[in-house]
């Protein structure tokens, strides 16, 4: 009896639809479609301080209702933008943000791994509309902030894509959401059907049209698509010792919910929750305790953690979590 309830609990039909969406925003990555999608944004919106933050979150809004899933979605934008925006001049740290956040809206843009086992008219009326005012309200100061910054200053020396050629090269990615969501929306597909519909769609489009996927690199994208399905931590890293030189720092008291993974670009991230001395609010220390932790995962360890969050907490938020958990 354990070992059948145990399957039932784990053979759940509409689950597949998790790591086939993971396994689209790779594809989609690795076919250009993604590349193809941000070049006909800019031709659309053209160049200026701002305009490539609005164009990443625009384009992960985008992928939202193809992929279906955060994780995915910034691994194939962040691939793309965050180079763009170095080049064009933006600060690592804000690149970074505006893609996590950007990536955030695809758990509400249906078709969503958070809505599996939802009807197909609940996805749509409980997620398309809080999404798009999500992305909305993420354009608006990721523009201002650039502008009033000065960052990017580089941008409005790029050229523009001509429209036309975008749009050519473009339209088969932007046909991917009108069969998904057409299909869903029609009743032919189910989310898990969409999604597996999703990964054939995108090897099509990669390995017949662009020719940019080769069967060789099947294996590649199933890798990618596995370690961010699993967040496997990167090689070289070792979270155990990760843990220890942070509380080494001086004023934390602890660390937890620990992840370290790698984005599509190669480059490893971590976040952490850590716990510092009630002293560090009080006395405005705050802002150079997080500078601290980030050299601190940057400068120790074999592989250069060059994009970390973190997020503070006080002694009593750590106490209450676990009296909640308990």
């Amino acid at each position: 009896a354990v070992p059948q309830n145990f399957y039932a609990g784990l053979g759940k039909y509409p689950l597949l639809a998790i790591p086939m969406f993971v396994l689209v925003g790779s594809i989609f990555d690795r076919s250009g479609v993604a590349l193809r999608l941000v070049n006909f944004a800019v031709s659309i919106v053209g160049r200026g301080p701002g305009m490539l933050p609005l164009v990443a979150i625009a384009v992960a809004m985008f992928l939202g209702g193809i992929s279906g899933s955060g994780p995915a979605t910034a691994a194939a934008v962040g691939g793309v933008m965050i180079a763009a925006m170095a080049r064009a001049g933006y600060p690592a740290a804000y690149s970074a943000s505006v893609v996590a956040g950007a990536a955030a809206t695809d758990i509400l843009i249906p078709p969503s791994v958070a809505f599996i086992g939802a009807s197909v008219p609940a996805l749509f009326a409980a997620g398309m509309f809080p999404g798009i005012m999500a992305g909305l309200a993420l354009i608006v100061p990721a523009v201002w902030l650039a502008r009033r910054h000065k960052m990017g200053t580089a941008e409005a020396d790029m050229p523009r894509p001509p429209f036309w050629r975008s749009l050519r090269e473009a339209s088969w990615g932007l046909a991917a959401p009108v069969v998904i969501l057409g299909g869903m929306r029609a009743g032919w597909l189910t989310p898990t059907e969409a999604a597996v519909v999703a990964v054939f769609y995108g090897l099509f489009v990669g390995m017949c049209i662009h020719r940019t996927i080769r069967v060789r690199d099947l294996f590649t994208i199933l890798r990618e698509a596995g370690n961010i399905l699993l967040e496997s931590t990167p090689p070289g890293l070792v979270l155990d010792e990760v843990r220890r030189h942070i509380l080494e720092v001086p004023h934390v008291v602890g660390v937890h919910d620990l992840h370290a993974s790698t984005i599509a670009t190669g480059l490893p991230v971590l976040t952490a929750h850590v716990v510092v001395e009630d002293a560090c609010f009080t006395d405005g220390h705050a802002t150079q305790m997080l500078a601290d932790l980030q050299a601190c995962v940057a400068d120790h360890f074999d592989v250069s953690v060059e994009h970390s969050t973190f997020q503070l907490e006080p002694p009593t938020h750590n106490d209450s979590e676990h009296a909640t958990h308990d």
